[in-house]
């Protein structure tokens, strides 16, 4: 075999990134309760018990700072990982709706099929959190070489307070049952991007 005459690339890729925002996880909790109060009754979409607040986007968030700051950095954060990635894109906006969840609550298997990334931060996360598991939405899990490889299905994500974690928007995911006495609490992103201007 020609060694020197190999090529190799990934295709069809998918992202799972993460990183820790610096704003304060007690900062984001405050504006949470603020959600929370103003629309006590909640949303019924992919959660089966639990409250979910209205979707929320760019024109709401200057009464709340925290979510101001987390869609900030989450947008750098997109836009100079795509731009490492080979593939850079420019933000062009950011929905998002808070959750929290009780003991037995979960989020049944759905997709966020319009947007291009998708994110979620725990501001709340005790032990016991119901974990996020992700899904593979190809044919290719059902390859014979890639049978025996431990995440060929799905990536069960044990996920950590205060960490900020953004999928590819077209992955089907769901949450399994929250176990623990204490409230589960996240923010869900969807973030829309276009290409950058052509220099």
């Amino acid at each position: 075999m020609d060694y020197n005459s190999i090529l190799g690339d990934r295709i069809f890729y998918s992202t799972l990134w993460s990183f820790r925002p610096t704003c304060a996880i007690s900062e984001v909790k405050k504006n949470l309760e603020k959600v929370k109060k103003a629309h006590p009754k909640g949303n019924k979409i992919s959660n089966y018990g639990g409250w979910q607040s209205p979707c929320m986007s760019f024109a709401d968030i200057e009464q709340y700072p925290a979510f101001k700051s987390l869609c900030d950095e989450l947008t750098e954060f997109i836009e100079v990982m795509s731009e490492n990635d080979g593939s850079p894109v420019v933000v062009n906006n950011i929905d998002f709706w808070a959750n929290e969840n009780k003991k037995h609550d979960y989020n049944k298997t759905h997709s966020h099929a319009t947007a291009d990334y998708i994110a979620v931060y725990y501001p709340k996360y005790p032990e016991g959190s119901g974990s996020l598991d992700i899904l593979r939405t190809d044919a290719g899990r059902l390859l014979t070489q890639n049978w025996g490889h431990p995440y060929n299905s799905e990536i069960s994500l044990e996920a950590e307070e205060g960490r900020m974690y953004v999928l590819s928007g077209h992955l089907m995911h769901f949450v399994h049952p929250h176990t623990s006495d204490e409230v589960r609490q996240s923010l869900a992103f969807n973030i829309h991007v276009k290409l950058p201007p052509q220099i």
